[in-house]
Parts: structure tokens; C-alpha cells; sequence
């Protein structure tokens, strides 16, 4: 059942709200809105695309903002009547961001001239984006918005679920962290372009990123695209790989070193995008700042850089780890734990894989301890759970994928073959199963496949799934997270997705119109904008009826 926004006029109030909440008649609702909005929401709603949203204008052939979207109030795991306290105790107030794929466009390890032939086949859709070269200055915006939005209501952290960079090269992760912290980001590598002439009007053009403000704790988990090139193949596994396309495709899909003179299609930076299938091979201009991060060098990366902020991306003590797993309590007066999962997979493809080691020895007694102690538990990773399988299916899946080419079918499968099995995994269904098995477990945050989405999981004592969309494609959001505690055993999660305001930066509103123009499917907006009801165990919400 929805209500309209006229129909909560009528209805506000301590009953059970089953639709769209509000718009932009918040304004003259203020009282009606504090008895179901966290104190978080109050103060911010109106920077997020409940109060208004891009939208395509088809006479100006621009994005223009326009009226907001409603909340969508979702209660799939109660049954009859709801009765709420009168007015939500806030617990948790955060953002979140994903699959920035900070990118160096002119890398020769890339395979921007294959983009065409891959998204034919289905494999893929990510070897070019014509926005690519803007990306720093969208992703700056997004940090300026979201610092202005923590000014009004203090974020307890922003969340980063992986894919920072585009391509596991070290050159990525200095501009990300530099955009991340605040200081000057030159977007050049190999020779220094500037396709238009003057400061400050192309995507070359040093930019002083602002940083996220340096109160804020960022906590991050690992993506596909970080320590993996294209997402897909492990820097240690090139020289292999190429030794199996080659001879089958041709040269072209050879991944070609990083720090190498040598490409398979020459990107030189311009003022409009390329015609990927225009490029072709050739000559470059080395960079040794392009050199491949292994695993360990990516998690020490972040936490080098962490400066004077609390945290950055992760823990110390995983300085010199390969995989990136931990859990912290975000707010100390809160009984909130949230568990971080590295579900990438350090041999290959792109699907979310969890050995039984960090399963078994990690995440169960994680689960166990927050069970013991009395705590909500929050669990992230970069793949949904719809990606997370064992790796002896993600070989198949990676094979099957490319079954519509007889050649590419034939060169995946001596790949697979060469993927060592460096441990035992688990599949998805005993992921989903295990965290359903416990009823403190209300949420599940991810990102990975680029789009806003929410999935009720697990049944009366289940737990939400919370997907946000890419940073790199349209529509270019984040996403804001209150945790509440409604009273009577109930907790929501307040979420609404964000605009970057790129009113005084051009390049950035070019980048989400070049993005749009790339691909602008979107997704029903109860992913976007919602309110999550789950239920609290009987003993939390004692201990959250005294605070």
C-alpha cells in the first residue's frame, strides 16, 4: 500500500505509515515529520532527492532538478498493526559511496578499444566511459555536498564500499586519497595534456580537491577493480594471461604493462570524449607511477595516508595484510557493531569470493561476540550477496559468460584452468543463511553492480540488503543512513540517495550529463529513498528502552 503525499497530510501521525512519505510539504509539516523522521533526517532530508532530483529535460536536453521523490516506508517483516514510539531515537547517522573508479585514462594496461566488443557480447561495459576523464572534479562534488550535509547533522563516518580505482594502479589510489583528504590533484600521467587552453575547463586542468572534512572517519572495504586489472585478472597472473588471448584473440586483448611505452589503443586527452572504436595501438609516454599495487601495498596505501583523520579506509593494524577484513562500533554509546568483509577474490574474476578462513575465524565469531554482547550488527562488503559465490563457480560463471564467442569461450577456459585454488570458499546461499540466522543482523551495505537497490532478506527475522549506485555512472549518488530505534522492539533504517551539487563546477555537471548520455536506466526510487523497519531482539531493546 503507498500513500500520496496529500493522503499523509490527512494521516500523519503515530499510526502505521505502509508508503511514500513526504515531499517537498515537509516544509509546512515540520511536527508531523519529527514523529517518524530520526534527528538526523529532520535536519538534512532537504539536501537529498526527497526535497529534489535530476531529471532529463527533453526541450533544453539537459538535467535540471526537479521536484523531490516520496519515501517509500517498507515493512515486510512485521504482519498487522504497527504501534511506534512517538518519536524515533537516532543511533546511527552515516554516508556512503561506491565504485568511484578514479581512472588514469591514458593507462596502456586498459582495454578502452575493446569497450564496443565486450558490451556486444554481454561481458562487460566498463573499458570505457566517455565521463572518465571528468571523474575528479564529480567526485569532488560529491565530497563538498556531503561535507555540507555532515555540517548540518554530524556524520558518525562515511562509508566506502570498494572500487575506489578503476585499474589496481598505484597512481588511482594518490589521486583518490588526495581527493578523499583535500590538496592538489594533477589528473595527468605520462605527459602533461591540456586540451584546453587555461585553468580550470578541462579534465587535465589541476584541481584542489576540498577532502572530506577531517572529523569524519572513512571506513572502506576492498573492490574487484582495486587490486585486480579490469576488475578480473590479478597482476601476478598478466604475463599468463596474455599468454593464452594472444594466440587466440589477437594482440588487442592483451593487457599490456602498466609502466610500459607500449598500448593497445592511444588515448590522448581532448575536450570531448573518444570514439573508442577509433583508438588505435601505439607508442606512449612511460609513467612508472602507473605500477600495479599488490594487495597488501593497497590496504598500507590508505592507511599512509590517513593523516589526522580517526580512520582512513582501514585499521592500522592491517598495515601489511592481503585481505582486508575488521569490525569496529562506529558510535561508542551505541550497541551498533558493523563487520567489514574483503570479498575479492585475490586469483581472479569479478565475483564476490569469502574463503572459509575469514568465514570460519573471522565473521562467525564476530556474529557470536555481538550476539554475546548485546549488539545490532551492520555487515559490508563490495559484492551483494547475488555475487557472492564459491570460487569453483565464479570460474564457470566467468567462462559461461563468454560462451556467445567460440574463441573467447575457448581462451576463458584455459584461464579458469590456470586459476589456482588457494583456499576452500563458501557459496552465497550459506553467506545469506548464516547472517539470517541472526536476529541482531539488520543490514547488509554493498555496491559493485552500479545501481540503487533494496532486497528484504531472510524471513519474519530477516534483514535488509542496501545497494548504492556507482559514482562513475549516471546517476552518480551516495547514499545517507540513519539507524533508529522506534520503540515496542522495532528499529528502521532511514536511507535517501544524494545529488552532487555541481552548480559551480561545470566539469562536474558535464560528467553526469556525458554519463547520463552513456547509460541512465534507473531503478524504482523505493531503492532510493526509503524506510526499513526489522525487528530488534527482545534483550537490545531493553538495554535501547533505558538509554
Amino acid at each position: 500500500m503507498q500513500f500520496t503525499r496529500r493522503e499523509f497530510i490527512k494521516t500523519a501521525g503515530l499510526a502505521v505509515l505502509l508508503g511514500p512519505l513526504f515531499g517537498k510539504e515537509l516544509l509546512a509539516l515540520e511536527n508531523q515529520g519529527e514523529e517518524i523522521l530520526g534527528a538526523a533526517f529532520r535536519k538534512v532530508w532537504r539536501q537529498t532527492t526527497l526535497n529534489k532530483t535530476l531529471k532529463f529535460n527533453s526541450r533544453s536536453k539537459h538535467l535540471e532538478f526537479s521536484s523531490g521523490e516520496d519515501m517509500t516506508i517498507r515493512n515486510d517483516f512485521f504482519q498487522g498493526k504497527l504501534t511506534l514510539a512517538k518519536q524515533p531515537q537516532s543511533l546511527l547517522f552515516f554516508g556512503h559511496i561506491t565504485d568511484v573508479h578514479i581512472i588514469d585514462e591514458e593507462s596502456p594496461s586498459r582495454y578502452a578499444v575493446l569497450d564496443s566488443i565486450l558490451t556486444a557480447l554481454d561481458i562487460s561495459s566498463s573499458g570505457f566511459h566517455p565521463q572518465e576523464a571528468l571523474l575528479f572534479s564529480s567526485t569532488d562534488s560529491m565530497i563538498r555536498t556531503l561535507n555540507r550535509i555532515s555540517l548540518q547533522a554530524n556524520f558518525d563516518f562515511l562509508l566506502n564500499t570498494g572500487d575506489s580505482i578503476d585499474n589496481a594502479h598505484k597512481i588511482e589510489l594518490d589521486w583518490f586519497s588526495t581527493a578523499m583528504n583535500g590538496g592538489m590533484i594533477d589528473p595527468d600521467s605520462g605527459n602533461n595534456e591540456d586540451p584546453v587552453k587555461g585553468p580550470g575547463n578541462d579534465g587535465n586542468d589541476p584541481l584542489k580537491a576540498q577532502g572530506l572534512l577531517s572529523n569524519i572517519p572513512f571506513y572502506a572495504a576492498v573492490g574487484n577493480h582495486d587490486v585486480l586489472y579490469q576488475g578480473n585478472i590479478p597482476p601476478y597472473l598478466r604475463e599468463v594471461f596474455n599468454g593464452i588471448v594472444e594466440p587466440i584473440l589477437g594482440k588487442e586483448f592483451a593487457i599490456q604493462d602498466p609502466v610500459g611505452d607500449y598500448t593497445n589503443g592511444v588515448i590522448v586527452p581532448q575536450a570531448t570524449p573518444h570514439n573508442p572504436d577509433e583508438l588505435k595501438p601505439g607508442k606512449i609516454a612511460a609513467d612508472a607511477r602507473r605500477a600495479s599495487l599488490s594487495s597488501e601495498e593497497f590496504i598500507s596505501s590508505y592507511i599512509e595516508n590517513s593523516g589526522e583523520r580517526p580512520v582512513f579506509g582501514f585499521p592500522k593494524n592491517l598495515a601489511g595484510e592481503s585481505l582486508a577484513y575488521y569490525s569496529t562500533k562506529p558510535r561508542a554509546t551505541s550497541p551498533i557493531r558493523m563487520i567489514v568483509l574483503d570479498t575479492t577474490s585475490r586469483v581472479g574474476t569479478a565475483f564476490g569470493i569469502i574463503d572459509y578462513d575469514q568465514f570460519e575465524n573471522f565473521l562467525i565469531p564476530q556474529l557470536e561476540e555481538a550476539k554475546r554482547a548485546g549488539e545490532l550488527v551492520i555487515v559490508v562488503s563490495h559484492h551483494p550477496s547475488n555475487s557472492i559465490m564459491t570460487l569453483s563457480r565464479a570460474k564457470k560463471a566467468m567462462v559461461n559468460i563468454c560462451q556467445r564467442d567460440e574463441k573467447m569461450h575457448r581462451a576463458m577456459k584455459q584461464l579458469a584452468s590456470r586459476m589456482e585454488d588457494r583456499s576452500n570458499t563458501i557459496d552465497g546461499n550459506t553467506f545469506t543463511n548464516t547472517l539470517a540466522s541472526y536476529p541482531n543482523v539488520f543490514l547488509h551495505i554493498v555496491g559493485h553492480q552500479h545501481t540503487n537497490k533494496i532486497t528484504p532478506i531472510g524471513g519474519e527475522k530477516g534483514y535488509w540488503e542496501v545497494q548504492t549506485s556507482s559514482l562513475i555512472g549516471f546517476p552518480q549518488q551516495a547514499r545517507l543512513f540513519e539507524v533508529v530505534y522506534e520503540g515496542n522492539g522495532i528499529g528502521a533504517v532511514h536511507t535517501s540517495v544524494v545529488d552532487h551539487e555541481s552548480s559551480k563546477d561545470p566539469l562536474a555537471a558535464q560528467c553526469r550529463e556525458l554519463a547520463y548520455e552513456d547509460h541512465h536506466l534507473r531503478t524504482d526510487q523505493s531503492n532510493r529513498n526509503s524506510i526499513l523497519r526489522f525487528q530488534v531482539p527482545p534483550e537490545i531493546a531493553k538495554k535501547l528502552e533505558k538509554q
